[in-house]
């Protein structure tokens, strides 16, 4: 006579045994040398691990406050980065802004993410050299590589489908200037930097060869180190004269 106890069991195998018959039945099954394997998602194949379905990740796209310091490049509309999404600043202040995030595919969110990273590199190039007066190597260099990076995975700055994805970007006209066209493409722009030892008496002979020699597409220099060399008076009297009129011309189109 079975107990209450082997009863159990027992009907516990029967239904065990029923419904792995009627997953056998709809393939759900696999039986190997004896071994009963369920299968889950796909073709069973030993030593793989079943595939799992990936949950979708929900991020909040509401505005919120810009975590990071304003920078000078930083205005209303230009892109940012923040949390690891691509977003924009609007209602930019001294001491803070809002970071308004983006929806993009992946493979958008990696483009403008470079994007950003290109666009504040030469930002930050510009201004140190515009105010120390001296070559950055190490900023140059970063910009070097970020550009090529860029080129190498999405084209050229100026080609038509970045373009307009670049000048959504508030600085986006000053990352386009890093480019030229030439003979129908577009190379990498060549620019020029004066600092202060390129008017240097054993040196200014040098730096001009350099700048008649060469195709550059800009020298930038400061409007005080054409002060530093020697013209006559009446040159000086001359070069001052012309910008008093162009002052007086500009005025009187206000008028």
């Amino acid at each position: 006579m079975m107990t209450i106890a082997h009863r159990q069991l027992e009907e516990m195998r029967l239904e065990r045994e029923a419904e792995e018959a009627a997953k056998a039945a709809n393939g759900e099954l696999i039986n190997e040398n004896g071994t009963v394997i369920e299968r889950t998602e796909g073709d069973f194949i030993p030593g793989r691990q079943p595939r799992l379905a990936a949950e979708k990740v929900e991020f909040d796209m509401s505005p919120r406050p810009f975590s990071e310091d304003i920078q000078f490049f930083h205005h209303n509309g230009s892109m940012v980065v923040q949390d690891g999404l691509v977003g924009f600043l609007s209602e930019v202040r001294k001491n803070g802004a809002t970071f308004n995030p983006l929806t993009l595919k992946p493979e958008q969110a990696k483009r403008a993410i470079l994007n950003v990273t290109m666009s504040e590199t030469y930002q930050k190039l510009y201004n140190y050299e515009a105010e120390t007066h001296e070559a950055s190597a190490e900023l140059r260099e970063h910009l070097n590589q970020y550009y090529d990076e860029f080129v190498e995975k999405y084209g050229n700055l100026n080609e038509k489908q970045n373009v307009k994805f670049i000048l959504i970007d508030a600085n986006g006209r000053d990352a386009l200037a890093l480019e030229r066209g030439e003979n129908g493409q577009f190379v990498k722009a060549d620019i020029l930097f004066a600092d202060e030892k390129s008017f240097k008496a054993d040196n200014r002979v040098n730096f001009f060869n350099q700048i008649k020699n060469n195709d550059y597409d800009c020298v930038i220099m400061s409007h005080d180190q054409f002060g530093k060399i020697p013209q006559s008076p009446e040159m000086q009297q001359q070069i001052l004269q012309a910008e008093l009129d162009t002052v007086e011309e500009n005025l009187e189109v206000l008028k």
